[in-house]
């Protein structure tokens, strides 16, 4: 009886959950020429509740990729597709494993199980990856366990391999290559974080570019040549004031403006790509310190750039259209 109570209970709050109905995100549709890009969180390691941790959802072919997985990346995963299609996005790749790129996998991973995932958990990521996810899997083993007794109902027998991992130590070159989508891994500069990776998502002949944390980059340059989409990290001049007023030496801030990069060299790869969009993210936002950064890059670059927010919506078809902001 107990069971079956359960049983109703869930189905009940499958069927009045919402899909993506917040900052006005419609659901997203299963058409097989869709390319999204949607940001899942845009800030820094010091995030807050209108920028989550570093997370960006594409939506190409029919398949969901999420690419790192920062602080709140489950919650924003399921404003986008409610409770009864969180499961979609079964697939992660990490750029490297700074925390603050990889604390939201737990809540992804077994949501994601426990809401619908049929399939193993997919992770690529640089070395030790693998053993990152080995160990995630086994501090979670407790709950996985329990949530096996068949009276829970909540992970039936058919959803037994989603509670497994199949992680994957990347090196640069073809990632995956499926249903006419090739992501692809290149090498960036994160000073000491070794390796340390942007992606390429190509699809029909568009293709969208995620730099990940880097300084200035030629070989993120030799792979974007022609994206549509470059999403670009920067150490915006609101950032750079705001760890002087963090720390109190200056050693401390030259070391981490260092491994990041500021607006002249941003603008120097924005001219050598040329993108359709260029993508700020994985900085402050506000309304007044976005303004101050996009002033500051149309000082040498006239291409169209936009500030990313949490749950900004991006179309690649022929143009390049943000087609939802919260």
């Amino acid at each position: 009886m107990k069971s079956n109570l359960l049983q109703l209970v869930v189905v009940i709050v499958l069927l009045v959950s919402p899909a993506g109905l917040v900052f006005g995100i419609e659901p997203l549709q299963e058409k097989l020429d869709d390319f999204k890009v949607i940001f899942l969180g845009t800030g820094t390691p010091v995030s807050g509740p209108k920028q989550f941790g570093a997370s960006i959802l594409v939506e190409v072919g029919g398949r969901s990729y999420v690419f790192d997985c920062g602080r709140g990346c489950g919650i924003r995963l399921q404003q986008v597709y409610g409770v009864s299609r969180f499961h979609r996005a079964d697939t992660l790749f990490f750029t490297h494993l700074h925390s603050d790129h990889t604390v939201g996998t737990p809540e992804m991973y077994l949501n994601g199980w426990t809401q619908g995932r049929a399939k193993p958990f997919r992770v690529f990521g640089p070395i030790r990856t693998k053993e990152m996810m080995q160990h995630m899997r086994l501090a979670f083993a407790p709950d996985i366990d329990i949530r096996r007794i068949e009276e829970f109902a909540l992970a039936t027998p058919e959803r037994m391999p989603g509670a497994e991992v199949v992680a994957h130590d990347i090196v640069e070159g073809k990632v995956l290559e499926e249903g006419g989508v090739t992501i692809t891994a290149f090498l960036v500069d994160h000073q000491h974080v070794k390796p340390a990776y942007g992606f390429r998502v190509d699809y029909q002949g568009r293709s969208v570019v995620i730099s990940g944390d880097t300084t200035y980059s030629e070989n993120l340059i030799k792979y974007a040549q022609g994206a549509d989409l470059l999403i670009h990290e920067v150490m915006s001049p609101a950032l750079i004031r705001a760890l002087h007023r963090r720390f109190s030496q200056q050693d401390q801030v030259n070391f981490i403006v260092g491994i990041h990069t500021t607006v002249p060299d941003v603008v120097r790869v924005f001219n050598k790509v040329k993108p359709k969009l260029a993508v700020y993210y994985h900085t402050n936002n506000s309304k007044e310190t976005s303004q101050e950064l996009l002033d500051e890059t149309a000082k040498g670059y006239k291409g169209r750039v936009a500030v990313s927010h949490d749950m900004m919506q991006i179309n690649i078809n022929r143009e390049v259209v943000i087609a939802a902001t919260p």
